[in-house]
């Protein structure tokens, strides 16, 4: 993952998880957050 070193709050990586999910899409979802 890229995001390696970042710190992310647990509450954002569930939601970033939940998108994937629904639109499976982790690579858009991923530019979404960048």
């Amino acid at each position: 993952m890229k995001w390696k070193g970042k710190r992310y709050p647990e509450e954002f990586k569930r939601q970033i998880v939940k998108e994937v999910e629904e639109t499976g899409n982790a690579s858009l979802v991923a530019r979404r957050h960048d």
